[in-house]
């Protein structure tokens, strides 16, 4: 199982996400659009792509690499992940990010968190708001969904087992 999760963040989050979901699947490669990398997508069985929500858009650098995949016109299986602080508004992203794939149900929801490692001392100050509204509102603090990745582990596996046995059988 030849897997790579390519992921574009900018406060920890995404990536914090992309590494769990490597280790569920044993071990995928990771590569962070921030670093400017070069995808060889027809090498992979599988594409993972993870991105946040910043300003209500989803991260330029994943649109950027959807459209690169898309113009490889790479064989394998696409997947994604959305990371998104506000729940309320997930579906939408959801439906973009499979639109800029080009594959209707290849994402889903990770959740999200109000992470300050990595912020400025503006985007800080945001996050603190944001937190506050949270608070004011009476809604819990977002959180990665640790197990909805895990479900997107064993969907990936148990689509390439299939792809596997079908081609095996193929052969035959």
């Amino acid at each position: 199982m030849n897997v790579i999760i390519i992921y574009s963040g900018d406060l920890g989050s995404t990536e914090k996400a992309a590494r769990y979901l490597a280790d569920e699947l044993g071990g995928a490669e990771l590569a962070d659009t921030s670093l400017s990398p070069v995808i060889d997508y027809k090498a992979y069985d599988a594409v993972v792509f993870g991105t946040n929500v910043r300003m209500f858009r989803l991260n330029k650098r994943f649109r950027k690499y959807a459209a690169s995949r898309l113009r490889s016109r790479a064989d394998g299986k696409v997947y994604a992940f959305v990371m998104c602080a506000d729940d309320r508004k997930s579906d939408k992203f959801v439906r973009k990010a499979d639109k800029a794939l080009r594959s209707p149900g290849a994402t889903v929801y990770a959740g999200g968190e109000l992470n300050t490692d990595k912020a400025s001392s503006f985007e800080k100050s945001i996050i603190e708001g944001v937190e506050a509204a949270f608070k004011k509102e009476g809604r819990a603090l977002p959180q990665i969904m640790y197990a909805t990745l895990r479900d997107l582990a064993e969907r990936i596996k148990a689509d390439l087992d299939q792809s596997k046995n079908d081609e095996s059988e193929k052969a035959e």
